[in-house]
């Protein structure tokens, strides 16, 4: 949990040095079980920032794992942008 916590602050953080703007980052984490099997997860981070809107959604068996897919995906698109 601390992993993850931290692995978002720190994405919050470079976000906000890049963009130099208010920005708003939505977390949105879901945990399930799909079939019976172990514990899934799913993750959508929301980033506002300048009237654009940038999502990205990730599954993944681990909570970490999940988090850091999501991070590298946002952070790619905003790069894009």
């Amino acid at each position: 949990q601390a992993k993850v916590d931290s692995t978002l602050a720190e994405c919050y953080d470079k976000l906000e040095r890049k963009l130099g703007e208010d920005i708003k980052l939505e977390v949105h984490f879901k945990e399930f079980h799909r079939q019976g099997k172990n514990k899934q997860y799913l993750l959508k981070l929301r980033l506002a920032w300048a009237r654009k809107l940038l999502e990205v959604t990730k599954e993944d068996w681990s909570p970490l794992t999940v988090t850091q897919q999501a991070v590298r995906a946002l952070q790619n698109a905003v790069r894009r942008k």
